[in-house]
């Protein structure tokens, strides 16, 4: 059985890697779930509707982070040549959902100006690390897509604020998370698998969780004490 296991692992290499992404996002996921737990109890028990305010949208922000760093993490662990259409679809990929899972995130706590101006830097940045695996036209469809998503993603925050805005979210989340899942799916047949020189280069755990504990952070971090527009009670 276990010759069976090792041998179809020889066959379909991606198969360990996308479990293994999906595992680091659910763990990277509970930590932060569970971290934002104790900070809540030990330290905003007592800020007055911090719960209605800002609870689910700090779950959305956990399950994005997650999510788009497993997508980076599975995409980093193979090192290969790749081609100007799939590099450029990489790059509009991450670009577009990283600015747009955040965006709306943002916009629907500090109001469409500091949303926009967050999701566009993170999204340009997303989108110009992950597209430059194939030059300048990686990164400017990275680019592109960064401020495109990045000024969407609180416009629907802002239209949507007082029509079931929380009702949105669940299928807003599944469909960029079905992209990202696409994305990784395309890169693994499209590019890796016909490639002879791809050579791993896996990121461990400790590292990727620790990074998305920055990265929700700071992210978190100005979603509570960032500026907020009039319409957010700034």
């Amino acid at each position: 059985m276990t010759e069976k296991c090792e041998e179809c692992a020889e066959k379909k290499p991606g198969l360990v890697l996308e479990k293994a992404a999906i595992i680091n996002a659910l763990g990277a996921f509970m930590i932060l779930v569970s971290l934002e737990l104790l900070l809540y109890f030990g330290l905003f028990s007592t800020m007055p509707d911090f719960i209605p305010r800002y609870g689910w949208w700090l779950f959305y922000l956990d399950i994005s982070v997650a999510a788009l760093g497993a997508a980076a993490w599975h995409i980093y662990s193979y090192k290969t040549n790749v081609s100007c259409m799939a590099g450029m679809m990489i790059g509009m990929t991450f670009g577009m959902q990283t600015s747009m899972m955040i965006g709306i995130i943002l916009g629907a706590t500090n109001g469409f100006f500091i949303g926009a101006i967050v999701a566009m830097i993170v999204g340009i940045g997303a989108g110009v690390l992950a597209g430059r695996c194939c030059g300048v036209m990686g990164i400017m469809e990275g680019m592109m897509a960064g401020v495109m998503g990045g000024t969407m993603g609180p416009m629907i925050s802002v239209m949507m604020i007082n029509d079931h805005l929380l009702w949105f979210m669940p299928l807003f989340t599944i469909a960029n998370i079905a992209i990202l899942v696409g994305l990784m799916h395309m890169w693994l047949r499209e590019v890796v698998e016909p490639a002879h020189n791809a050579s791993k280069r896996q990121l461990d755990s400790l590292t990727f969780i620790s990074l998305c504990i920055i990265a929700t952070t700071a992210l978190a971090t100005i979603m509570i004490f960032g500026p907020k527009s009039a319409l957010f009670g700034g």
